[in-house]
């Protein structure tokens, strides 16, 4: 019995942090265009639940989050513009 009080809130713990890592680096939905100087700004219209969303997030490079986030859109060059999905790290 006392193994099980013992043992009951490392699990929950450890699925705690399981949960933590579940969550959405971006969860928002919209566009992604990188400029003629290669930084990426991304324009929110709506989040993962399908609540409004309104505002823009701009990543020049060298910014810690540059890479991901142009892995992310998968060989965007400068002057396009592509569809922005929600994505983990």
């Amino acid at each position: 019995m006392t193994r099980l009080f013992l043992t009951l809130p490392i699990l929950l713990m450890a699925g705690a942090a399981i949960a933590e890592d579940a969550r959405l680096s971006m969860p928002y939905y919209g566009s992604a265009t990188m400029n003629a100087d290669d930084s990426l700004v991304l324009h929110f219209t709506r989040t993962v639940d399908g609540k409004p969303a309104d505002g823009s997030q701009t990543f020049a490079p060298g910014d810690r989050s540059y890479d991901n986030v142009r892995r992310h859109l998968s060989g965007i060059e400068p002057g396009q513009t592509k569809p922005l999905t929600p994505w983990r790290d």
